[in-house]
């Protein structure tokens, strides 16, 4: 309805312009109208390439946007990798640390181990004889658990 009325008012005054202005003034704003469409001919091929190189300048920007977030991605990717390797690497390197910790360690309780066995067989041996015998009579279990070779041997030196 709005627009309705809008048309008939436009009707209406141009009515009242042609009333007002003679054909003088309409004659100038044809040609004004002729010299714009002119103009618009003119420059309008230019406009075109002017859009049509807007247009490029826009993909070509895109594009360079695109490959740096590719080259971003691409560098994040190999530093997450790299960093996954450190980590598999040190992690590694800490398993092999303890897995030769606990070798290094059953080898001493191995060698604690043939230690106690040989002076098990020394206490053994000095038991059979008349002095080891006698050495050992005054030495209770638990003292005698505790000797090692090297005090066995003391102790067999002594009684001689």
């Amino acid at each position: 309805q709005i627009r309705n009325q809008l048309t008939s008012m436009s009707r209406c005054l141009h009515k009242a312009m042609t009333l007002i202005q003679p054909e003088d003034r309409q004659s100038i704003r044809d040609e004004l109208r002729v010299k714009i469409a002119n103009s618009y001919r003119m420059t309008a091929k230019k406009d075109h390439v002017n859009v049509l190189q807007r247009r490029n300048i826009i993909e070509q920007r895109k594009e360079q946007l695109e490959h740096m977030n590719d080259q971003r991605e691409k560098e994040e990717m190999e530093q997450q990798e790299e960093q996954k390797k450190k980590a598999y690497d040190a992690e590694m390197a800490r398993l092999e640390r303890e897995a030769k910790e606990r070798e290094r360690q059953r080898k001493v309780e191995e060698h604690k181990e043939m230690q106690k066995k040989h002076a098990q067989e020394r206490i053994e041996q000095l038991r059979k004889t008349e002095l080891g015998a006698k050495v050992l009579q005054n030495m209770d279990e638990d003292d005698i658990g505790t000797l090692d070779i090297e005090d066995i041997m003391a102790k067999q030196v002594e009684q001689l």
